[in-house]
């Protein structure tokens, strides 16, 4: 059995992108995306940050806003450390510093209004 380690995700952006520190360019924005639950019946949005390298970052820069539409995709890589607490703590660091984001042709469906709502996912795209 062959394994993968693949995501994709579609949504909005939350805020406009931020420009991040680093030799290489570097995009960080929130994406929301909707989801359904099926326990109460409606629909509710999920946050993610998203975090993206090198010439799709400048993209990401030049072209994205708040409230465009986005579908991202890429590979998962999770990072664990111990802070001064001594409490477990995790991130989602990048992989081989590529990067994949591209403007969704509509906005995704259902779109829900944006607030600073947030659910703590981190992502990379790799």
């Amino acid at each position: 059995m062959s394994a993968s380690n693949h995501w994709h995700l579609e949504g909005n952006l939350v805020a406009d992108p931020e420009a991040g520190r680093s030799a290489t360019t570097v995009a960080r924005f929130r994406l929301a995306v909707n989801s359904y639950d099926s326990k109460t019946k409606t629909r509710v949005a999920k946050f993610f940050r998203i975090t993206v390298f090198g010439t799709k970052a400048e993209f990401v820069l030049k072209y994205l806003t708040k409230g465009s539409g986005v579908s991202c995709s890429g590979e998962l890589d999770i990072d664990e450390w111990v802070d001064k607490a001594s409490q477990k703590r995790y991130d989602f660091p990048p992989k081989g510093g590529g990067g994949a984001a591209s403007p969704a042709h509509s906005p995704a469906p259902g779109g829900v209004p944006f607030d600073e709502e947030d659910d703590g996912g981190d992502f990379s795209l790799v």
